[in-house]
């Protein structure tokens, strides 16, 4: 159908109230509108499908803009005239009134009609938001409806201290009041509570260890977490307040054996006797230490001291390929490998079993192993040979297969000169034996003529 203008009248329904009973109001809208072709004539009487909507923009049309729907199937009209309730399938929000808001109304699948109406209230409607002095009892309060936050500060407000028996108990909002209710454990100072200080510096001060109890283990005392006074941080300090050392664990587990526990070490000291301490993070299983990054941002998994920005002692496994970075943008000097073939055949490839009782935190793999020992690669192709910082060799063995790709190109030339040889020889061999059968061929004639001449 064409598109339609509409005007619209909106109603809400409110039900009668008298003094002796309220009855709550249906949470629905009545909706009347006239429906017009272009020409201001009404369209043809039918029944036609509406969907209304409501929404917190008179045009936005982002999906977050819009409030609430509905579609109405058969609304009958009458010369242009309908009404219908909104709500009565899809049922209105409760906060949906709280701000501006906007009707849209859509015909069938054509284009919704413009502008959308803003939704305004009616005349008697204002008295709603008012309620007249002296006119609520407690009977109409119910019970439990009201709590300290809804009193005055002034009714909570008592001096002296909570002892003794009182006529008309109070807390009183006095510091020393969370003192001496809490057993002297607890302190308000300048807006702020201290557990076991009288000082506290943040919004909550606790010194000494936070212990966290649950139906599967006991509590276990942790180093201590303290805050500081820098907003937006949580900081573990060193007996300095406001310094940029500390350390923090969070563990779980192991009760208070230590030496079983899930922990998350957070280490900010500058300088330790302590390797663990040295501003690293470690983290640990069953009491073990089984990850760290260091301060150069190193990350080891079985190793406490990585030299590479990732070093695992073990066996890595994964699904798809490793890449490395190789984009020739990225490079410069580029050179062709020289001598491949005769680098190669200098390698040595060895087997060997891994020394576990000698070196057992490496968590070597069991069983026979293949590779090349490192010093001895470093004499032939050092580019593929580094050391760690306790003087460790390792290979970088992805870097040699560029040389050995190169060997085989090199080793390939030679076969197929070599091939070329063969092919050139086999032609003499059959060019000698063409011409060793020309010369039988000549000789068996010059016996011809011979014999025949006698």
């Amino acid at each position: 159908m064409k598109r339609a203008c509409t005007v619209i009248a909106l109603t809400l329904i409110l039900s009668a109230t008298t003094f002796a009973q309220v009855t709550p109001a249906p949470p629905l809208m009545n909706f009347q509108g006239r429906l017009a072709k272009p020409d201001g004539s009404p369209v043809a009487d039918s029944t036609y499908t509406l969907t209304l909507s409501l929404w917190n923009d008179p045009v936005s049309t982002l999906a977050a803009s819009q409030l609430w729907t509905e579609t109405i199937p058969n609304v009958p009209v009458k010369n242009g005239v309908f009404a219908t309730l909104l709500g009565d399938r899809s049922p209105l929000p409760s906060t949906l009134f709280n701000n501006n808001v906007w009707l849209q109304v859509q015909i069938r699948n054509d284009v919704p009609l413009l502008p959308r109406q803003q939704v305004v209230t009616v005349a008697y409607a204002f008295k709603a938001n008012t309620v007249p002095d002296g006119t609520i009892t407690t009977a109409k309060i119910a019970n439990g409806a009201v709590n300290a936050a809804k009193l005055s500060d002034s009714v909570l407000n008592l001096t002296g201290d909570l002892t003794g028996t009182l006529t008309n108990p109070q807390l009183a909002t006095l510091p020393t009041s969370l003192f001496k209710v809490s057993g002297g454990v607890m302190t308000s100072s300048n807006g702020r509570i201290g557990i076991g200080t009288t000082n506290p510096l943040t919004g909550l001060h606790i010194n000494g260890s936070v212990g966290l109890t649950s139906s599967i283990g006991a509590s276990t005392p942790r180093p201590a977490l303290s805050t500081t006074p820098f907003s937006g941080e949580i900081r573990a300090l060193s007996s300095n307040v406001g310094g940029d050392d500390g350390f923090m664990r969070l563990s779980a587990g192991g009760g208070t054996n230590p030496f079983v526990q899930s922990f998350i070490d957070l280490s900010g000291y500058a300088s330790s006797d302590l390797p663990e301490r040295v501003c690293n993070i470690r983290f640990g299983t069953f009491g073990t230490e089984q990850m760290r990054i260091t301060l150069q941002g190193n990350v080891g998994i079985g190793t406490a001291t990585p030299s590479y920005r990732l070093q695992v002692n073990g066996s890595v496994a994964g699904i798809g390929p490793y890449f490395d970075a190789s984009d020739g943008r990225l490079k410069q000097n580029i050179k062709p490998v020289q001598n491949a073939l005769n680098t190669v055949l200098e390698l040595c490839g060895v087997t060997y079993d891994w020394n576990q009782a000698a070196f057992p935190k490496m968590r070597f793999p069991h069983g026979r192993q293949i590779g090349f020992i490192a010093q001895d690669v470093e004499k032939i192709l050092p580019q593929v040979v580094s050391r760690d910082a306790e003087g460790r060799y390792a290979v970088a063995y992805s870097h040699i297969v560029p040389v050995l790709v190169e060997a085989i190109k090199a080793q390939q030339k030679k076969i197929n000169a070599l091939e070329k040889q063969t092919a050139d020889v086999a032609n003499l061999k059959a060019q000698v034996a063409e011409l060793a059968a020309a010369m039988r061929e000549m000789k068996a004639q010059q016996d011809t003529v011979r014999n025949s001449q006698k």
